[in-house]
């Protein structure tokens, strides 16, 4: 027969134990949800929400009937009820946050205290490090001796430091850990030594490049994963460091927050999901399997997605979703498409392109484009009014005695593995000799200026970047940069933030987690990430929107060119990195929105091409 009972386990999680199972019994044992067994012993998870699937488990499980009767069993089913009722009600288990929080801040801090296994997935805006700050509060109420390890961006560790001394009124410390090399070990014990540390903030990539250090000195109980959608890819060096990281000590609380957990893609909840417990998802390949559906022809090709209904289920079940339109009562914002006409010389540079043809800019050859990726990078940068032209020389592998262990270790040119050329030598700029997308910005933020209006410009490209920069101080109001050579991007986002007038020009990558207070943002650039649209639009939205009345967002782009096609695709949340990946040749269309809405392929008999024809990239329009 079988005993049973709930224990906790060392990371304080409470623990369905099963012991002394017979042979015959093993079988019902195994349908229990996410046991394990030790020796002799089974152990499943006794926390919600995964307790009432065991329990499900256990009821249905006629064979072992004495599991049903066993006092440990009936105190857990009241305790999983009481969480229930609990979390139903909005309670804090007698927590009260120094700051006072908005409803669904109460709601999301309920859920994570009675589930310590939770992804937090609210619209940028709504203030999700607050949550974190209070659940990090609450639990060293109850356990002074916790600490926290949080994975976050480089560019959000600081602003964990501000919301902590903000939301505790100075009684605890969540302390970045920036250094690099040596220093790093040096500064992780004075952090670790200070009185009020709940704990470190650190990069994904110090998991990667100092993994065994943060398993080794920071005894870490719980932890937080900040833009958790950084771990999207199961076979990157930073998934597997954050992974192993995590589940190197028992954690108890594990939290996810991000804004965009997924883009469309099963593969992209992978690893969140096992960070929230190893049971929750098979290992990556079954995982693939069980959602995608391979090509016949090559099994690492996705064709498409199967079973999303019982994966929406099991990530509603371990997660909270909310949009900043259901939470708050938001300012209304309108987003404009300016269309700009390209100049003659602007037209020509562009669709000789398209035709995969040499062009001169600025005194510079740029050759011919060796495949439709590189063309529409092309295309992006002259229809803004350069163009680069890396210095690497493309024949530098030819003949060279060290190419077989480079091949073997696939170590590339200009890298630190390569015994010729080490350091990457730059590019050059060509300009093409009309801008007519950054006159037009230029204008369009000196109009907002002019009407005392603080603007956010946001790019993509450095020479745009500082172009910008320079071409805006004219406006005779402060000009902030804010990007991967910003030294300190919290004092650069307070000094904006804290202005009564001036601009700000930003990065669209790194707008992330951060807050910019003006009314108007206008887009210089596009990335043709999802990710970085979605997150840079709502910079000034959510929370973040209180008094600043109605929201302005204006997009440039050059008419009928690769800009224009891929503002229409984000509008249509269509991420066009991985459209790129999959079918290059659809981006510029027309009828693309439409295909994938039907789940026609390129040169498919429904696609507007025949199989027999060429798909171009988009050709710039006439005047």
């Amino acid at each position: 027969m079988a005993d049973v009972s709930v224990a906790k386990s060392s990371s304080g999680l409470p623990l369905v134990l099963i012991r002394n199972v017979q042979p015959v019994e093993v079988p019902a044992v195994r349908s229990i949800y996410g046991i394990s067994k030790k020796g002799n012993t089974w152990f499943a998870p006794g926390f919600l929400p995964f307790a009432e699937w065991v329990l499900e488990d256990i009821d249905s499980m006629s064979a072992v009937s004495t599991l049903n009767k066993d006092k440990s069993v009936h105190d857990l089913k009241l305790k999983v009820t009481r969480d229930i009722n609990s979390m139903a009600s909005y309670d804090l288990k007698g927590y009260a946050p120094p700051i006072k929080p908005y409803d669904h801040q109460i709601e999301a801090l309920s859920l994570v205290i009675h589930m310590p296994r939770m992804g937090l997935f609210l619209d940028p805006g709504l203030g999700k490090t607050k949550i974190g700050c209070d659940l990090i509060q609450h639990t060293r109420s109850e356990k002074p001796n916790s600490l926290w390890l949080i994975i976050a961006l480089k560019v959000n560790q600081f602003t964990w430091a501000k919301e902590m001394d903000f939301h505790s009124k100075g009684s605890l410390q969540l302390i970045p850990i920036t250094a690099t090399g040596k220093s790093r070990e040096k500064k992780i014990a004075e952090a670790l030594a200070v009185a009020n540390c709940a704990g470190l903030v650190v990069t994904y990539d110090t998991c990667r490049v100092a993994k065994q250090l943060l398993i080794d000195k920071v005894p870490f109980t719980d932890t937080i994963l900040d833009e958790s959608h950084s771990i999207r890819t199961p076979r990157s060096g930073k998934t597997k460091a954050v992974l192993e990281v995590i589940n190197s000590k028992p954690v108890e609380r594990r939290v996810l927050l991000s804004g965009t957990p997924s883009l469309g893609s099963p593969q992209h909840l992978w690893a969140q999901l096992k960070v929230l417990g190893d049971f929750t998802v098979p290992n990556s390949w079954h995982f693939i399997n069980q959602y995608a559906i391979r090509s016949p022809y090559n099994k690492h090709i996705i064709t498409g997605y199967k079973n999303l209904d019982e994966l929406n289920d099991l990530v509603t079940s371990v997660s909270l979703r909310k949009t900043a339109d259901e939470c708050l009562d938001l300012p209304t914002r309108t987003t404009q498409i300016i269309e700009v006409p390209p100049s003659p010389k602007t037209k020509r540079l562009y669709n000789t392109t398209v035709r995969k043809m040499p062009i001169t800019v600025g005194g510079l050859t740029l050759g011919e484009v060796p495949n439709p990726l590189t063309v529409m990078t092309r295309l992006a940068q002259l229809s803004m009014g350069f163009a680069y032209k890396s210095r690497k020389d493309p024949t530098l592998c030819d003949g060279c005695p060290q190419l077989d262990r480079c091949v073997s270790n696939n170590y590339q040119p200009y890298t630190s593995n390569c015994l010729v050329i080490s350091k990457d030598p730059g590019r050059d700029v060509g300009l093409v000799g009309s801008a007519e997308v950054l006159d037009s910005v230029v204008e369009l933020v000196s109009s907002h200026i002019q009407a005392q209006k603080k603007v956010i410009v946001w790019a993509k490209h450095q020479w745009v970047i500082v172009t910008l920069m320079d071409k805006l101080k004219s406006l005779d109001v402060p000009v902030f940069r804010y990007d991967s050579t910003t030294k300190s991007h919290s004092t650069i986002e307070d000094s904006f933030n804290t202005s009564s007038d001036g601009i700000i020009v930003a990065q669209i990558s790194m707008g992330i987690g951060v807050t910019f207070k003006a009314p108007v943002m206008v887009y210089a650039e596009l990335s043709w990430s999802l990710d970085h649209w979605l997150q840079s639009l709502d910079r000034n939205y959510g929370i973040r929107a209180k008094g600043l009345g109605k929201l302005l967002v204006q997009v440039v782009v050059l008419r009928g060119s690769i800009s224009h096609s891929s503002m229409k695709l984000l509008q249509s949340k269509i991420d066009v990195t991985s459209l790129m990946s999959k079918s290059v040749e659809c981006v510029g269309c027309d009828k693309v929105v439409e295909c994938l809405s039907k789940n026609i392929s390129p040169f498919d008999i429904e696609c507007v091409l025949s199989a027999s024809s060429t798909k171009k990239t988009l050709a710039i329009s006439a005047i």
